[in-house]
């Protein structure tokens, strides 16, 4: 009997969607659970507002001082440096290169400590005079202190936060962070009201209590993703022990460090404008500025987590096209997907 034995077909490597799919429904599908969790987030922002309202006129004059530094540091942790880590790893997994990814991974976990230590460092060491250089003044400069100096302490865990989402999302999971976010935003809501109103067993604790809810929160984020992370369950595994170098800092912030002036351009305006709030101490001026600046954060985290998609798509088709060992770099496709981007951006804006 004769046995004929077929040769062994090669092996097929496993297909990339970021890089073979169609790009618009591609863009829709990772940018609707981003969207989901920025508005969530700007909706603590509003819950938080109510609370303040419920407190007093003096602390809605307060918060509107503080306010705009708190969505400064979401901004910058978020947006301008999460975005340099995402499009740093996504570049990294697009070249095939996953030990790079995890190096990345770790070396962001750095730079996210450290940008909040320094906000802890500035605002409980200078949240004062910043406050009163704005035009705060009297029972306004209390009430943000009371504020901020509970809130900053938890600037690493907003960092972290941010900044290990962004790690999951340059992997091209948008579901995981989006999720992360939506509880900790529920979370936040929850904590914030009870201990800044007293509700339920919590003690009243006013404003101090109102920032205490997001240092939760945000700190129980953080170690959620860090756990799925260094647990495998991602893409790539954050291990926190190993070598830095400075190549590894500079691929991450050679778009993070560039960004941030985008993020922090409109906040000198807003707080000059906001310190009359702590000059004029009128209950409508205190409610409507308080109000509006919250309002305008939302407008512009949805846009923000509309863009965020277009950097996730672009970056594993950077890398494949950088990597000349690889065939599924298309150099036309990312400009492809950005014009799909700014094209699916126009419908929104035809509405303001």
């Amino acid at each position: 009997m004769t046995v004929t034995v077929s040769p062994s077909l090669p092996a097929v490597a496993p297909v990339n969607p970021l890089l073979t799919g169609r790009i618009l429904p591609t863009l829709v599908r990772l940018s609707i659970p981003n969207v989901i969790a920025m508005v969530a987030t700007a909706l603590v922002a509003i819950a938080e507002t109510a609370y303040v309202g419920l407190l007093g006129v003096p602390q809605l004059a307060g918060i509107a001082l503080v306010f705009p530094m708190v969505m400064l540091q979401q901004m910058m942790s978020g947006g301008a440096m999460g975005g340099g880590v995402s499009s740093a790893i996504s570049r990294a997994l697009g070249a095939g290169d996953v030990q790079r990814a995890e190096t990345l991974a770790r070396h962001a976990v750095v730079i996210g400590s450290v940008a909040g230590i320094v906000f802890t460092v500035v605002f409980l060491g200078w949240g004062a005079g910043i406050f009163r250089l704005l035009g705060g003044t009297g029972g306004a400069v209390e009430e943000a202190l009371a504020y901020s100096n509970v809130a900053f302490i938890g600037s690493v865990g907003v960092w972290l936060t941010n900044t290990l989402a962004s790690v999951v999302r340059g992997t091209g999971n948008m579901r995981v962070p989006s999720a992360v976010l939506l509880a900790v935003a529920a979370l936040q809501v929850v904590l914030s009201g009870g201990l800044g109103l007293g509700l339920g067993p919590f003690p009243r604790l006013g404003m101090a209590g109102i920032a205490a809810g997001q240092v939760i929160a945000f700190a129980a984020g953080a170690l959620f993703l860090a756990w799925h992370l260094m647990s495998g369950r991602a893409r790539i595994r954050l291990r926190l022990v190993g070598p830095l170098r400075w190549p590894m800092f500079r691929d991450i912030l050679k778009v993070g460090a560039v960004c941030p002036h985008r993020s922090g351009r409109h906040t000198p305006r807003i707080e000059l404008r906001d310190g009359s709030v702590g000059r004029i101490w009128h209950r409508r001026a205190a409610r409507v500025f308080a109000r509006a600046d919250h309002v305008r954060d939302r407008c512009r985290k949805r846009a923000h987590g509309r863009n965020g998609d277009r950097l996730r798509q672009c970056g594993p088709g950077a890398g494949c096209v950088v990597d000349s060992r690889s065939t599924g770099g298309d150099a036309g496709r990312q400009h492809r997907t950005y014009r799909g981007g700014r094209a699916r951006s126009l419908v929104p804006a035809l509405h303001r």
